[in-house]
């Protein structure tokens, strides 16, 4: 790695950030090369991916549930509470499972009758991570009014 020119760069290994006129000589010493991209999807995922549970609020799992089907929508209001939706959710990311898959998670809740957090695992193909720890965000406090009130607008 001394050998090459480039600038260094912040990684979990050693790396460097080298002009596209060095990339011969790199794979020549063994180094394996990633794009600026792959770079940038690295550290996406290793230092926001694992912060994803702080930042979601009320507000963020009404829009994230706007995108449901609007029976699908009308049924999980009419049958659960927005903050044990979000504490289902906040779960998930806290153990790493992403909510992409939206309208499967809603599907078990309903099917199940419970915000089941073994529900939705069942359903994603997935076994509960038995090193995952609540974080303080999971922990959640009581729904403001005038955001229940909101969520409530949103699903109808």
């Amino acid at each position: 790695m001394a050998r090459l020119d480039g600038e260094s760069a912040r990684s979990q290994g050693q790396a460097k950030w080298i002009p596209s006129r060095g990339r011969r000589r790199a794979v020549q010493l063994g180094c394996t090369l990633q794009s600026p991209v792959d770079v940038l999807a690295e550290q996406l995922s290793t230092h926001l991916v694992p912060k994803a549970a702080e930042s979601l609020g009320f507000e963020e799992v009404a829009r994230l549930l706007t995108r449901l089907p609007s029976a699908l929508r009308r049924e999980l209001r009419q049958r659960f509470d927005l903050l044990e939706i979000r504490r289902l959710f906040l779960r998930l990311l806290v153990e790493g499972i992403s909510l992409r898959p939206l309208q499967r998670i809603v599907q078990a809740i309903v099917r199940e009758g419970s915000v089941s957090y073994a529900a939705v695992l069942k359903e994603l193909g997935r076994a509960p991570n038995p090193e995952a720890r609540s974080t303080e965000s999971e922990k959640s406090h009581e729904v403001p009014e005038t955001l229940a009130l909101r969520w409530l607008g949103t699903l109808q």
